[in-house]
């Protein structure tokens, strides 16, 4: 069997390992990661591979020569520009011939048994056949779901904790017969798993995946490395590590002086000098020609061909070829030093500082951030909500907003708006210089919440909207596509990518954009929110905003636009709203003081709605069943969307002050205290609770998707409906639990079928 290695990746997220270097030629225990999949390869008896290139394409060729030193033919084929995963293999289809073959990424790391896999293949005479490895933390793969008999039955890639329905991850190594490239493009941009298996997929072709026993990590970013350093020491991955064992846990290329203390597992190659007094903790390597100082201590390091001077002290960091660092320093975890670096005496850089390749660090110095030159490490994280979250002058300071402006240039005009405080104020320039920097124009709008930048970007149209929100040091980033919705988690994803990558436009100075101002937004977002609220009744309504926030004072415009009577604090006997999270969810309380869940809030708004003529309603996948039967009571029907568009008069069901109004407009015709008005809402209770797990999310949601088959999954999170109510079950974000929010008519309802799937869950849990 031949084989095809993909080896034309510019490896951005592992940089600055990988910026005067591509990914495959990282060094690991002494030898390119490429080297270690051709020793792969050959154990398992393949002798010919083709290699496709395109970054660095020299730094392979010069090396691997032939391929004759390692009992192998290799043949390189070169992508003038990329060609995506299987486009790149379709390009070496003269060298495939009419043989099944192996697909397998010459950055990963691993040991799976292909012999083994390819007879399965053969036996299943699969067309395609995705070697598929569970993993703990999948967001940065692609998910893969397979039945009982082990064919594909979806895909997901690279997914938000609500889409983790299986802990199954594409190692992107593959078994394919010749046939499966029939469906690729000559010639074109064409990628295995968001094109080629999905359309096999579609046309129900032999199409299988399995999880070979073994080991297996993409070693995309320094963490990962570092991870596979130390599984390697702990012997949970077969490698060659090239060195004899002078003890237990200790692989040396040198005799060691009786004076440095060493910690097994390490590895310590050839013509490393080691001083006297040092201590070499566990977990490091130091790779050939390394020099460690006097009474230096290192654990989970590696040094690669790089010098330590003496009193320093390296904890989880990475040290490049020819980087120096000086005496009496500290590196923290994360830490990593580029190729010809210099990191100056008794300097300390902090977890996640990185030192691009020969650059300098001045003696003394305390770096919390990194230094870079040429592309950097981006820095932003969308949460579950579609919000950046971070603090002003920590992780979110002028030159990320700058970045980040730059990437949203793309659309062509970006509109840009803040509250809250002079941080904000300083950022959202530092974002609009980024966008006329890449030719794009600003433009400048003077509204004070998120919800009214939401809304101007759906009235006008407009591709992009950023904008910030200031409370205290605490900043929140908004960004809206041209219906006024949060960005997708695949544009959320993309963005993130490009400032990693820093794939940023920079023009010529005749090219740069400009700035356009638009005034009395405000004004507008208030005339929009009362005209959607409809007609004005006879009676007199009387409601309560407390709390002086931007989007507060909004909602007390838009209730006395529409006739109210608004007192300033919390009264008995008068209703109250309150604008969170942006303005975008409203928050009610009853004339006699009870606050509405978030269920009944709904429920209230989407009865206002369906009262006013409007008979379809819009609502997220996890909104409550209760919507249905209010609905079919009015004559309405419910339509669930996995990317929320709220637009026109439903731009209440994600807008408090559209919300607000809508409600109060029908108190004003029909004479109903909010109390009334809920009591004719049908019943809704919620019981929610978050579910601590021992293993991974995927896999216990992967279970109980087995263990429901008829459940409905959405884009974040499952649906299982029974016979008294539903439960709704997505993995959290950032840890190993699950959230599940079970409804029925009365609360013990809710609360039995909250504990019966808290019950499925950890029995899967504990298996």
């Amino acid at each position: 069997m031949k084989a095809v290695i993909l080896a034309g990746g510019a490896g951005t997220r592992l940089q600055p390992l990988t910026t005067e270097l591509p990914k495959p030629m990282v060094s690991l225990f002494g030898k390119p990661v490429l080297e270690h999949i051709l020793l792969l390869l050959r154990k398992n008896g393949v002798e010919e591979a083709a290699i496709t290139l395109h970054y660095l394409p020299e730094a392979v060729t010069g090396y691997f020569g032939d391929g004759r030193q390692w009992g192998m033919n290799l043949q390189y084929f070169y992508e003038d520009e990329p060609l995506g995963t299987a486009g790149g293999v379709k390009a070496c289809k003269s060298f495939l011939g009419d043989e099944d073959f192996i697909v397998i990424s010459g950055d990963c790391v691993c040991d799976f048994d292909l012999v083994d896999c390819a007879r399965l293949h053969r036996e299943r005479r699969a067309e395609a056949t995705l070697l598929l490895h569970r993993v703990a933390e999948p967001l940065e793969y692609g998910l893969v779901r397979t039945d009982e008999e082990g064919r594909v039955t979806a895909f997901v890639e690279k997914p938000g904790w609500g889409q983790v329905f299986t802990d199954q991850v594409n190692t992107g190594v593959y078994l394919l017969a010749p046939s499966a490239l029939d469906l690729v493009p000559d010639g074109q941009s064409f990628d295995f798993s968001k094109e080629l298996f999905p359309e096999l997929l579609r046309q129900k072709r032999p199409l299988y995946g399995q999880v070979p026993r073994g080991y297996w990590r993409d070693m995309g970013e320094c963490n990962t490395y570092l991870q596979t350093v130390v599984d390697a020491l702990d012997g949970k991955v077969a490698l060659d590590l090239g060195l004899p064992q002078q003890a237990e846990g200790i692989w040396s290329g040198v005799p060691l002086d009786p004076s440095v203390e060493v910690t097994t597992p390490c590895w310590i190659g050839r013509d490393v000098q080691l001083g006297a007094w040092s201590k070499i903790g566990d977990h490091t390597v130091l790779e050939q020609g390394a020099t460690v100082g006097r009474e230096s201590v290192l654990r989970r390091t590696v040094v690669m061909g790089a010098s330590v001077g003496t009193e320093s002290q390296l904890e989880g960091a990475i040290l490049c070829p020819n980087a120096k660092v000086g005496d009496g320093c500290s590196l923290y975890p994360g830490a990593v030093v580029g190729a010809e670096a210099m990191v100056g005496d008794h300097s300390v850089l902090r977890p996640q500082v990185r030192i691009w390749p020969g650059l300098q660090v001045k003696a003394g110095s305390r770096l919390t951030a990194s230094l870079v030159s040429g592309p950097g490490p981006g820095g932003i994280t969308f949460g579950d909500d579609g919000v950046i979250r971070g603090i002003i002058g920590g992780d979110l300071g002028p030159e990320l907003l700058m970045d980040l402006g730059s990437a949203l240039a793309e659309s062509g005009q970006v509109a840009v708006g803040w509250s809250g405080g002079a941080g904000a104020e300083a950022l959202a320039l530092a974002a609009a210089a980024g966008v006329t920097a890449s030719g794009a124009w600003v433009i400048d709008h003077d509204g004070i919440s998120p919800a009214a930048a939401a809304w101007m970007a759906e009235y006008y149209g407009l591709p992009g909207s950023l904008f910030l929100e200031q409370r205290e040091d605490q900043l929140d980033l908004y960004c809206f596509g041209a219906q006024g919705q949060c960005f997708s988690r695949e544009k959320q994803r993309k963005l993130e990518s490009n400032l990693l990558r820093r794939s940023l436009r920079r023009p010529p100075a005749e090219r740069m954009g400009g700035r356009r101002e638009m005034s009395s937004i405000n004004e507008s977002y208030l005339a929009a929110a009362v005209q959607a609220a409809g007609p004005a009744g006879a009676h007199t309504v009387t409601a309560a905003v407390a709390d002086g926030t931007c989007g507060q004072e909004l909602l007390v415009s838009g209730l006395e636009w529409i006739g109210c009577q608004v007192e300033r604090r919390w009264i008995n006997g008068c209703p109250g709203f309150a604008a969170k999270k942006g303005g975008m969810e409203l928050r009610i309380r009853t004339e006699e003081g009870k606050e509405l869940s978030r269920e009944e809030v709904l429920l209230l708004t989407c009865q206002a709605l369906l009262e006013s003529g409007e008979m379809r309603l819009l609502l997220p996948p996890e909104a409550p069943l209760a919507v249905d039967q209010l609905a079919k009571a009015y004559g309405g029907q419910v339509e669930r969307m996995n990317q929320g568009i709220w637009t026109g008069r439903q731009r209440c069901l994600n807008d408090a002050l559209f919300g607000a109004c809508l409600i109060l407009r029908q108190m004003q015709r029909t004479g109903e205290t909010v109390t009334q008005m809920a009591q004719r809402l049908p019943g809704c209770q919620v019981q929610k609770r978050v579910v601590p797990l021992h293993s991974s999310r995927g896999a216990v949601m992967g279970a109980l998707a087995k263990r429901f088959p008829d459940a409905r999954r959405m884009e974040n999170g499952l649906r299982v409906e029974m016979e008294h109510g539903s439960i709704w079950v997505s993995p959290t974000g950032d840890q190993e639990a699950l959230r599940v929010a079970a409804e029925g008519a009365q609360i013990e309802i809710a609360r039995e079928l909250c504990d019966f799937i808290t019950d499925q869950a950890r029995e899967w849990d504990s298996l």
